[in-house]
């Protein structure tokens, strides 16, 4: 089924996809500003967003860094080494990369 699927949004050409960081609340206001300026001066992704705060509870917030092309691994690679480069990846950060293609 999943081959399946992969076939059928290649075929559609739909390369939705995105890096997504799960950030402290007390870290997202530095961290969206690196992302926003990196994202500005095309350095990552083409876009790029952050989760609205839910108010008090919430354990992480999540933000996305959107890639040109999920098949180009160079330009995905490219993007995650200038995440690590401008302090994005750290060792208590997850961080995980989501083909839109398999977004229903």
């Amino acid at each position: 089924m999943h081959l399946y699927l992969l076939f059928v949004k290649l075929f559609q050409r739909t390369y939705l996809r995105q890096w997504m960081l799960f950030v402290e609340p007390q870290e997202i206001n530095l961290v969206w500003g690196v992302v926003a300026q990196a994202t500005v001066k095309n350095e990552l992704g083409h876009a790029a967003k952050v989760a609205p705060d839910a108010g008090e509870g919430q354990k992480q917030r999540l933000v996305c860094i959107y890639t040109n092309d999920f098949t180009d691994m160079e330009d995905v690679a490219r993007v995650v080494r200038k995440m690590k480069d401008i302090g994005l990846i750290v060792t208590n950060r997850a961080i995980y990369y989501k083909c839109g293609k398999f977004m229903f």
